[in-house]
C-alpha cells in the first residue's frame, strides 16, 4: 500500500476524529513527516476529508489536523433536497481565514499556497500554534502566517517564486512582460518592506520572512543579511520537497 492509501485507511477506520501530521507519521511509521503533511493536503480535494486547524484526537494539541467523515444532519439535509453529496467533513465551522487550507498539489511546488503548507507543517513541529492564514488563492491581504507559542507572537511574510506564464485561464497562452528574475526581486523586495512595516506596527512580535528555495532568492538574502541582522529579521527557505531551511534565526 502506499503512504497515502494508509493514510486514508486509518482516517477512514476513525471517522469524525481528527489527526495531526506528527501524530499520523509516528503512529503509521511514515517518514519522513513532510510526506504525510502532502498526502492529506492532497485529501482535501474530497469532500469527505478535511484538514484544519484544531485539535488532535490523539496528543491534544492544537495544530492543523485531517479527519474523515460527515455530519449526519448534513447527510439528511442533502438528501431532502435531491443535492449532491458534497458537503464539509466533521469539524467546527472554522474562522474565516481559515477556511481554505493553503497547500494545491496542482499547483507548481513553490507557489506560494505550497510554500505556506510546507512552513505551517515546519512551524507546529517546532511548537508554535497556528492563529491565522491568509488565503493565497483569493489574495487575502493581511499577514501570510501568524503563530502563537508562551505568549509570543510570530508574523511571516511569505513568497513563493514567479511563474513562467499566466496562472489566470483566460491569459494562459500570454507571455508576461517580466522575466521571473526581475520579477522574484520586486518580490523579495516587497517583502522585505512589509516585515520592516510589520516590526513597527507589532514591536514585540517576531517578524519571519520565509521563500521559495531558488538561487535568486538566496543571492538577495546574501546581499542584504546584514541588515536583517541588525534588524531581527529571521529568513527561511522551503526546498521543493518541503524541508525547510533556516539561514537566519529569528530572535527568541
Amino acid at each position: 500500500m502506499t503512504a497515502a492509501e494508509v493514510i486514508e485507511g486509518f482516517l477512514k477506520g476513525n471517522p469524525g476524529k481528527c489527526f495531526c501530521d506528527d501524530c499520523l507519521s509516528s503512529t503509521l511509521a511514515i517518514q519522513p513527516r513532510q510526506q504525510v503533511q502532502q498526502k492529506t493536503s492532497r485529501m482535501t480535494r474530497s469532500a469527505f476529508f478535511g484538514r484544519r486547524p484544531g485539535e488532535c484526537d490523539n496528543c491534544h494539541r492544537a495544530k492543523l489536523v485531517a479527519c474523515y467523515g460527515v455530519p449526519t444532519e448534513v447527510v439528511a439535509l442533502s438528501k431532502r433536497h435531491a443535492q449532491p453529496r458534497s458537503v464539509a467533513p466533521t469539524l467546527p465551522e472554522p474562522s474565516r481565514s481559515h477556511q481554505s487550507e493553503p497547500g494545491d498539489q496542482t499547483r507548481p511546488w513553490y507557489w506560494e499556497g505550497n510554500v505556506v503548507a510546507a512552513l505551517l507543517g515546519y512551524l507546529e513541529g517546532e511548537g508554535w500554534k497556528i492563529v491565522r492564514i491568509a488565503n493565497t488563492a483569493t489574495k487575502e491581504r493581511g499577514v501570510d502566517i501568524e503563530a502563537a507559542m508562551d505568549g509570543r507572537k510570530l508574523l511571516v511574510e511569505v513568497k513563493g517564486y514567479p511563474l513562467k506564464g499566466y496562472s489566470d485561464p483566460r491569459r494562459v497562452h500570454g507571455v508576461k512582460p517580466t522575466s521571473q528574475t526581475l520579477q522574484a526581486g520586486h518580490w523579495y523586495s516587497h517583502a522585505v518592506l512589509t516585515a520592516m512595516r510589520l516590526q513597527t506596527k507589532h514591536p514585540d512580535a517576531i517578524v519571519l520572512l520565509a521563500f521559495a528555495d531558488f538561487p535568486r532568492y538566496r543571492s538577495l538574502f546574501e546581499e542584504t543579511r546584514h541588515a536583517l541582522e541588525k534588524m531581527g529579521i529571521g529568513m527561511m527557505f522551503v526546498q521543493e520537497n518541503g524541508h525547510v531551511v533556516v539561514l537566519h534565526h529569528w530572535n527568541s
